[in-house]
């Protein structure tokens, strides 16, 4: 009886959604003063923002070494706004990309015409923020085939050499012939990092398809042997 009461007054609310459209991903060049973050607004009622980066690691002890402006604002209906990121300090890593996310939380307004039972909600917009250094040896587009992939022991272990962030979104094992084993569950391996995924196949694997997302949020693809 409980759950039918409580499904039942939610289907009466009124709701409103978030309005705000933004890309994936945000790049900062450290030769760039300024970088800007474009919103959309295309519903019929305005939005207001408030908008902040964080770090993700839960115990940095260090400031957040950028400002936003302006840190909230109101998105009128039909119409773009830009966030103007600016860089403050000088003492990020300049031999890799460091990671950071901009959260953009997106208030609908509330409608003149609703009523008592009216569910407004909010959506945070979570998104990387990628720092880049100026004078890393070659450009993002060449990382991806530097990934070296390992195999043993039905263990599939990527080593990144590079000083970029490479984010996958799906990985195929092949042998010559065959679809091995594949999945989207793969995520992201940091600069000069390892990532190591348990594979629960018998055969061994010669090479590797793989999927990654670029700065522009679009999907780009390419093939890696297998190391034993």
């Amino acid at each position: 009886m409980i759950k039918w009461f409580l499904a039942t007054t939610l289907c009466l609310m009124s709701v409103a959604q978030a309005n705000i459209i933004m890309g994936t991903r945000v790049i900062y060049p450290s030769n760039e003063k300024v970088v800007a973050v474009d919103l959309q607004n295309p519903d019929d009622t305005p939005s207001l923002v408030q908008a902040w980066i964080d770090d993700p690691n839960p115990n940095a002890t260090k400031k957040v070494p950028f400002i936003i402006t302006p840190m909230v604002g109101r998105v009128e209906s039909k119409s773009r706004q830009s966030l103007r990121i600016r860089q403050v300090g000088d003492d990020l890593p300049k031999d890799r990309e460091s990671l950071f996310y901009l959260n953009v939380l997106d208030i609908p307004a509330k409608p003149k015409d609703a009523g008592d039972s009216y569910l407004q909600i909010t959506l945070n917009n979570r998104l990387k923020f990628f720092y880049r250094p100026s004078k890393l040896p070659y450009p993002v587009t060449d990382a991806y085939d530097k990934v070296t992939w390992h195999w043993a022991n039905k263990t599939l272990t990527l080593n990144n050499p590079t000083p970029y962030y490479i984010t996958y979104a799906g990985v195929m094992l092949r042998d010559d012939e065959r679809v091995l084993y594949k999945t989207s569950d793969i995520d992201m391996i940091a600069p000069f990092g390892t990532l190591t995924l348990n594979v629960a196949i018998d055969d061994i694997p010669s090479q590797i398809d793989w999927h990654i997302i670029n700065d522009y949020g679009g999907i780009g693809s390419g093939k890696s042997m297998v190391q034993q």
